[in-house]
């Protein structure tokens, strides 16, 4: 699908790293695909890398949510877009489903979702523009994008 670009994945976990690398092994040996071990908390690239990076079903897990956006923020191009995704979100009717996955996986203790509200306010104080949120309470899944801001002056010093 990407003919001139190339597609990144990095996971925490050794038995995800394994998996996505023998799934993508033809695109792995192709070039087009990276796979590899690493945290969000430090993620191994240069600033200014990525055009876009996609979270989907793993923020919740970040060690460090506030900070770990930032460390996303400093990799992207600007103009660059995170694009977050969760199947579930923090609301009333949620609560005991987030609680019983939480205890079922034992990540009660670091497994925080978020409601719209709080994710909106995390990207921004991550230092995300244009920030958007598309939820589909019937489904229960929940979407925001945030864009790296383009500062002019900061090119120009």
């Amino acid at each position: 699908m990407f003919r001139n670009g190339k597609v990144y994945g990095i996971d925490h976990s050794d038995v995800s790293v394994k998996s996505s690398t023998k799934l993508n092994r033809y695109l792995i040996d192709q070039h087009t695909v990276e796979i590899q071990k690493a945290s969000v908390s430090s993620i191994p690239y240069p600033d200014d890398f990525f055009d876009v990076i996609t979270a989907i079903e793993t923020y919740f897990l970040w060690p460090n949510l506030e900070n770990d956006m930032k460390e996303v923020l400093r990799v992207l191009r600007p103009k660059g877009k995170l694009l977050l995704v969760s199947e579930i979100v923090r609301r009333p009717e949620n609560e005991k489903t987030i609680d019983r996955f939480a205890r079922l996986a034992n990540t009660s203790d670091y497994m925080r979702y978020k409601t719209k509200e709080e994710l909106n306010q995390i990207f921004i104080d991550a230092g995300y523009g244009n920030v958007t949120i598309h939820e589909n309470k019937k489904h229960g899944w929940i979407c925001a994008v945030g864009c790296k801001p383009y500062k002019e002056q900061e090119k120009e010093s």
